[in-house]
């Protein structure tokens, strides 16, 4: 995963999060849906883009679940601030 691709998941992750009043549970929750949205779409672009249909049915994207994990671990991050412990 790219730093931009990183920084602009983060900060819509931060837009959703502060629209939900800080519940960063929500934003986890649709990343893990994304993923496994994923498994259904034919893929467009990456190596598995190359491959045939029937061989990635089924298959969660990496890169989204990358980024599911990355929310994960910033909702970590951030709920302890909040509580005001250290990382």
């Amino acid at each position: 995963m790219n730093v931009l691709c990183s920084l602009s998941a983060l900060s819509i992750a931060t837009s959703i999060a502060a629209a939900q009043g800080g519940n960063w549970e929500a934003v986890v929750a649709s990343a893990e849906e994304g993923v496994v949205l994923t498994k259904t779409m034919k893929p467009l672009a990456g190596r598995s883009s190359y491959m045939q249909q029937d061989s990635t049915d089924g298959t969660e994207d990496p890169g989204a679940a990358a980024v599911a994990m990355a929310m994960k671990a910033f909702a970590k991050a951030f709920q302890e601030g909040e509580s005001g412990s250290n990382l």
